[in-house]
């Protein structure tokens, strides 16, 4: 999974959106 950031790091706030 590609998270919000398009890094693949998933973040606190990118489980939020």
């Amino acid at each position: 999974k590609v998270d919000a950031d398009g890094n693949g790091t998933i973040h606190f706030s990118e489980f939020l959106t």
